[in-house]
């Protein structure tokens, strides 16, 4: 089963469309403009931060994001996928992933500067900082007072990072682990290379951030399926 989040951009024709075409797909989609209370399903630790939790969601399209994946009830392994990324042909490893007795799993961001700079500020330089474009969980987080108190002391002040932060506090906190980034590849330094970073047959997954979010049309399809 697959649940698509949405930002609330898509129309009622897109929306029918997908309930029509993709039997498997449950689509999410709040209406956050006039909201003043969080869903009757939300939480009960979630609706502590409720004014919180809604006026992100109301000024920051990532705060969307936020409430949906912290809200999400997990009664199986559980992907968590931004649309810009494309799976390649280690993807297979994810079999014996799913399966081993871990908390959870996150892609590493290679850069200390993701993080919001009020958290920086405060702490050293750390190994294996979260990034939020996929994560999995084999079971729903035990600890969040930390990082929601973190969100929280944020007054509403947020930037592009806080939302990522706060999944690296709840991460670290219930021992979740980094995907090898060796074939989780979320790397760029081939932005300005007609090269690739690496080839399908040497990756996981690709994250193809702002940076680099151009190269998922620097080859065509049968390169990206490594058909040739």
């Amino acid at each position: 089963v697959w649940t698509l989040y949405s930002d609330g951009t898509h129309t009622e024709i897109e929306q029918k469309f997908l309930e029509e075409n993709f039997p498997f797909l449950n689509l999410v989609s709040l209406d956050w403009n006039d909201m003043d209370k969080l869903p009757e399903d939300t939480r009960p630790i979630l609706k502590k931060y409720e004014k919180e939790l809604i006026d992100y969601a109301q000024r920051v399209p990532l705060g969307k994001r936020f409430y949906y994946y912290l809200n999400h009830r997990i009664e199986n392994p559980t992907v968590f996928i931004d649309s810009d990324i494309l799976f390649y042909h280690k993807s297979k490893i994810l079999n014996s992933v799913l399966n081993e007795n871990k908390k959870g799993w996150f892609t590493a961001d290679p850069s200390w500067h993701c993080l919001d700079s009020r958290y920086k500020a405060n702490h050293e330089e750390q190994m294996y900082q979260i990034n939020g474009g996929f994560f999995i969980f084999n079971e729903d987080l035990k600890k969040m007072e930390s990082g929601l108190n973190f969100f929280k002391s944020l007054n509403g002040e947020f930037e592009y990072f806080s939302d990522q932060n706060v999944f690296h506090i709840l991460f670290r906190d219930n021992n979740f682990m980094p995907l090898d980034p060796r074939i989780f590849i979320l790397d760029s330094s081939d932005q300005f290379d007609f090269s690739y970073l690496k080839l399908p047959s040497e990756m996981a997954i690709r994250h193809y951030t702002g940076p680099v979010r151009h190269k998922m049309w620097q080859k065509d399809w049968k390169w990206h399926l490594n058909l040739k």
